[in-house]
């Protein structure tokens, strides 16, 4: 595995892709919801790929394990009804007010 991603992020720094902002905008308020904390971050993101510019905003699903006083995340739409991981937990609700991924692209 640690090969393959070696060679894909050679390719795609052959190919021009380069990440020009990669940040933490905002964190919401933490709530506990199911008996857990949680919270959910929000990222923006702005690569080059080769002609383009792409500006992303996702979001990550925060839960702490009071155990080991740690958080884990997740991302947000793998959560929601149409995610690919919440049919793992199907007893999973939530009163966060998760806004949805977007993305746009420009030439450049």
């Amino acid at each position: 595995m640690e090969s393959y991603l070696k060679t894909t992020f050679a390719q795609m720094k052959a190919d021009g892709f380069a990440y020009e902002v990669a940040e933490t905008r905002a964190v919401s308020d933490v709530v506990k919801e199911q008996g857990e904390y949680r919270c959910y971050v929000e990222n923006y993101i702005v690569m080059v790929m080769k002609d383009k510019r792409i500006f992303s905003t996702s979001y990550m699903l925060g839960f702490y394990n009071e155990t080991s006083k740690r958080w884990s995340f997740v991302e947000a739409k793998e959560m929601k009804n149409t995610g690919s991981i919440i049919a793992y937990f199907p007893d999973f609700k939530t009163n966060l007010d998760i806004p949805e991924n977007t993305m746009k692209m420009e030439d450049i």
